[in-house]
């Protein structure tokens, strides 16, 4: 159910997104010679325009900070800071994600413990 909200949510800024878009590329479009009056409204729709996107945005569900899945336990055996880019060294004791320990230790990097 809050994955259908966060879908729905993000077509709504999108095209919230698209309609701003549209707004500035009207008022970009709007000549300098044109009257204050049709300047004020190009103005406004650009303004409007934003002010939806925002209001949109705030409701957007902040993205979970924590990693997905569970963290496996074990030992470094070659370093694997050159072919990785990870900072840990032979004979490091790490919690990894499950999908990384399992990669590192087929490539012979990694031991997981018990």
């Amino acid at each position: 159910m809050a994955n259908n909200k966060n879908n729905a949510t993000t077509e709504a800024v999108v095209a919230l997104n698209t309609a701003y878009e549209q707004a500035v590329a009207d008022q970009k479009a709007v000549a300098d010679d044109a009257t204050d009056e049709v300047k004020a409204e190009a103005q406004k729709k650009v303004d409007d325009a934003l002010s939806l996107l925002d209001a949109e945005l705030l409701k957007a569900p902040a993205a979970d900070p924590k990693p997905k899945g569970k963290l496996v336990k074990g030992v470094f055996i070659v370093s694997p800071t050159g072919r990785y880019n990870l900072a840990y060294n032979v004979g490091e004791k790490a919690s990894l994600p499950e999908l990384q320990a399992l990669e590192l230790e087929e490539a012979g990097y990694f031991r997981i413990g018990k």
